[in-house]
């Protein structure tokens, strides 16, 4: 019998997401995931996100973000619980952490800022902020993270940064879009990699 090596989920919405998200966690890189959605039919059970600061309790949901990306783009990452809490809900260096939430409760993205520190692996200079973005592929192009960096830019000012990075797959085309529309600008580009800052203030 041959083992199942790719799974098509039909139709996305809320539930095509969770359910990918949830074979993911299931099976890890051993399955191919995809998802079959339409671009002429609008995501149906999300509303106008409102954004929040993250808490311990939101790590499950959090991770279960994650989970949906990598269905979506099919590059791994770490995405446990346990790591959701250590490098964005509790992280030491966090200036503040921030979920948005849809109209039905559920965390449909997040958004990171913390404080770079001496020889930090982005070689970003001490002091500046670090920004890493994470938004549900069915959340997409809802405002959501418009809403999370509106967040993040205020719990900028009041910690006093001067410039934020965003360290940026060359490959993520999405990503470099939206940092752009939030006022990024590129300022060095590592082999594979794209830096972009945003002047705070």
């Amino acid at each position: 019998m041959k083992r199942v090596q790719r799974l098509v989920i039909l139709g996305g919405g809320t539930a095509g997401w969770m359910t990918a998200a949830a074979m993911s966690a299931t099976f890890g890189d051993l399955v191919k995931i995809s998802i079959l959605e339409s671009d002429a039919i609008g995501s149906i059970g999300v509303g106008e996100a409102t954004t929040r600061i993250a808490s311990l309790d939101d790590a499950a949901a959090m991770s279960r973000v994650l989970r949906e990306i990598i269905a979506h783009t099919g590059r791994e990452r770490p995405n446990d619980e346990a790591f959701v809490t250590r490098q964005y809900v509790a992280n030491p260096a966090s200036i503040r952490c921030t979920v948005a939430i849809d109209d039905e409760g559920n965390v449909i993205g997040f958004q990171s800022l913390v404080r770079a520190e001496a020889d930090n692996r982005y070689d970003v200079p001490a002091g500046w902020g670090i920004i890493g973005t994470h938004i549900s592929p069915r959340a997409h192009r809802q405002g959501v993270g418009s809403a999370l960096f509106r967040s993040s830019r205020e719990a900028a000012e009041e910690a006093g940064l001067e410039k934020i990075d965003a360290y940026i797959g060359a490959h993520n085309l999405s990503g470099l879009r939206y940092y752009e529309a939030m006022g990024f600008q590129t300022y060095r580009a590592p082999e594979g990699i794209v830096q972009k800052v945003y002047t705070v203030g």
